[in-house]
């Protein structure tokens, strides 16, 4: 199945996805889905506001984020994420941080949480799973208050 995009008449910047596509590229003011997008290679994605929440989305390569303000992903499977979000709510069974920068807070649900880049937040961080692994000190910073509801916490060493 193509992807199918759709652009709210009256407005360039709306835009609308869903379906299978190899790679996306995508910039807009706010991106959201009608139905479960599946993308097999990368997706690039710059928008003010992402909701992406559909639960059998299947992000297969590295999703790239730029949003100046919320970004809302979930994964039937496997997310590996990288960007930068104002704030962020990411649900996946397991997700792979691979270069996040959040000004404000970020909430991950999965049950496994593990690391390969930089994690930088400067809000509240909230971890909901069964395992988290962060420990790619100095590439893990958490400002603000972390919560975890897990459980098995197998390394967290962040500053």
């Amino acid at each position: 199945m193509p992807c199918r995009c759709k652009v709210t008449p009256g407005s360039t910047t709306r835009v609308t996805v869903h379906g299978d596509v190899g790679t996306l590229n995508v910039r807009a003011s706010q991106l959201a889905q009608a139905e479960s997008l599946t993308v097999r290679n990368n997706a690039t994605i710059d928008a003010a506001a992402v909701d992406l929440n559909h639960q059998a989305n299947d992000f297969q390569g590295r999703l790239s984020l730029n949003v100046a303000g919320d970004a809302q992903v979930a994964d039937t499977n496997s997310l590996r994420v990288a960007g930068n979000v104002n704030t962020a709510i990411m649900n996946a069974s397991t997700l792979i941080v691979d270069g996040l920068a959040a000004q404000g807070n970020v909430t991950f649900n999965a049950a496994s949480t593990g690391q390969s880049g930089v994690l930088s937040v400067a809000g509240a961080s909230a971890f909901n799973g069964d395992s988290i692994a962060l420990d790619s000190v100095p590439f893990c910073a958490m400002l603000a208050a972390v919560t975890f509801k897990l459980s098995t916490v197998s390394s967290f060493n962040c500053t």
